[in-house]
């Protein structure tokens, strides 16, 4: 080796040393660039499962609506003998899927059976208590005051899950509260109209609230299981509720034989809709937030159960209902506006401008 190139080794060639310098740096834009692509594919992605998440939620209330109709045709049958008949085709239903997939019916883990007790408890009072209370109020009333539960869902979900509660949240709750005291016609009781009060009536709201406050429930534990599969968790729960709404229909009501016809087309379609109702809320709890889903699947369920207590029950909604309706679906729009807001690039040039108008 010459003394010239034990020079170079030590000093570095000048030469290949400035082609280095210039390397460097476009290496590093190499790689700034891809981590740019990669953040832009991740929002993209986050994006997209925001808005699935919320069409499953969307979904759910559209089947529930369309179940809640159905019980209401069954007015023969007591509510927990309807109920009785779903969480039996919600079982039934589950149970192929549960042994194709494999695995232990149970969960992955030894303690997920206790959240399936609970899971089940809570959504068998739910169902009770909401068919309940579609018997003895119009569909739309009914619907609306239940379709508030993401009042009891945020609260809870900040409590227990600690999930985002900000000021925008908060207001869109109040709004909610607002339209559900329309709606059950506090002001006319404020004013001492007590006439407006039937003892259905009255049994018909309490039905509503107790559901919403055991509903709230389901949403919370349905998120502590987001890793389980879905269909052994509608087996597992629909097991548990079919057991406690035979104890419930046993002990508050009968259970009747059903007329062959459209009768047992209907108790059909309550369980088939319910189903994919409890299908889709599941999915769309895996992948969302509980608050979120909560507010569009309450969305679903007021436009259809409008639309079919006006064309197929003659009931036509007063002023109050109507006044209340516009304040719970002006707080879905708003929650859902401001998931939109959340799910946007922030180089968006629409959420900008939105941004700047609302903060």
């Amino acid at each position: 080796m010459s003394i010239w190139d034990e020079i170079s080794l030590k000093l570095g060639n000048p030469v290949t040393d400035s082609k280095m310098d210039k390397q460097i740096p476009v290496q590093n834009n190499n790689i700034s660039n891809s981590l740019k692509d990669k953040s832009k594919a991740e929002k993209k992605k986050k994006t997209r499962s925001i808005i699935i998440g919320l069409t499953y939620g969307l979904f759910s209330g559209l089947f529930f609506a369309a179940c809640a109709a159905s019980v209401k045709y069954l007015s023969d049958i007591d509510p927990g003998q309807v109920a009785f008949y779903q969480y039996i085709a919600i079982t039934v239903f589950s149970l192929p899927m549960v042994i194709r997939n494999g695995g232990n019916v149970f969960g992955p883990k030894p303690a997920t059976k206790y959240w399936f007790l609970l899971c089940g408890i809570f959504d068998a009072f739910t169902v009770y208590l909401s068919f309940m209370s579609f018997r003895y109020l119009p569909l739309s009333d009914a619907t609306v005051i239940t379709s508030s539960i993401p009042v009891f869902v945020t609260i809870s979900a900040r409590i227990f899950l600690k999930e985002k509660c900000g000021t925008f949240q908060i207001f869109a709750i109040l709004i909610s509260v607002a339209g559900v005291a329309l709606v059950s016609k506090v002001p006319l009781l404020m004013a001492n109209r007590t006439d407006v009060y039937t003892r259905e009536s009255v049994i018909g709201l309490l039905a509503s609230l107790g559901s919403m406050a055991t509903e709230s429930g389901v949403y919370l534990v349905l998120r502590k299981l987001h890793d389980v599969n879905v269909f052994i968790i509608l087996f597992n729960f629909g097991v548990v509720a079919t057991f406690i709404n035979a104890l419930l229909t046993i002990s508050f009501g009968e259970f009747t034989l059903t007329a062959c016809g459209p009768q047992q087309a209907f108790v059909v379609a309550v369980g088939a809709f319910s189903f994919l109702s409890q299908l889709s809320l599941t999915k769309a709890l895996e992948i969302e937030e509980a608050g979120p889903v909560s507010v569009l699947m309450a969305a679903g369920d007021i436009i259809l159960a409008f639309i079919f207590d006006m064309t197929f029950f003659q009931d036509i909604p007063d002023i109050y209902t109507i006044s209340g309706t516009v304040l719970v679906v002006t707080s879905v729009m708003l929650v859902g506006f401001k998931k939109w807001l959340d799910g946007s690039t922030k180089s968006s040039s629409l959420k900008l401008k939105f941004m700047k108008i609302l903060f």
